[in-house]
């Protein structure tokens, strides 16, 4: 736990620095990059644990992660907008998937735990675009 908070605190540092010498926006891009590159080194480890059969969650987070990882690059480069919507597909299925390995986990009944969740964010998520537009 003490080398994590090390590492929040060193990069915290690296990045205001880097702001506080170029600016926010090189700041922005130096941790979106080390995003991107952190998102598909984990979700290569999840890809191999969900091949090992250690834990169900696996294939979850290994989407969750690459689907992250990819956000960051199509921020960084400005990349296509179909591009980024298979990104965020990434990150919402591992969503989706963690919340079925909670429901067998608690032993609810299937889809129960899912369509709430989905529910609400679709609705919470209407209600910020429209509130946008």
């Amino acid at each position: 736990m003490m080398r994590a908070g090390f590492i929040v605190i060193a990069a915290g540092l690296c990045i205001g620095l880097l702001g506080a010498a170029y600016g926010g926006a090189a700041a922005l891009a130096f941790g979106l990059s080390v995003l991107a590159v952190l998102g598909g080194l984990i979700a290569l480890t999840f890809l191999w644990l969900f091949s090992q059969r250690a834990t169900p969650l696996a294939l979850g987070m290994a989407l969750a992660w690459l689907g992250s990882g990819a956000v960051a690059v199509m921020l960084i480069t400005g990349g296509p907008l179909w591009l980024m919507g298979g990104a965020l597909i990434c990150q919402i299925g591992g969503a989706v998937l963690h919340l079925f390995s909670i429901e067998g986990a608690f032993d609810l009944r299937r889809g129960r735990l899912v369509g709430g969740a989905l529910a609400a964010a679709l609705g919470a998520g209407a209600i910020i675009v429209f509130n946008l537009a």
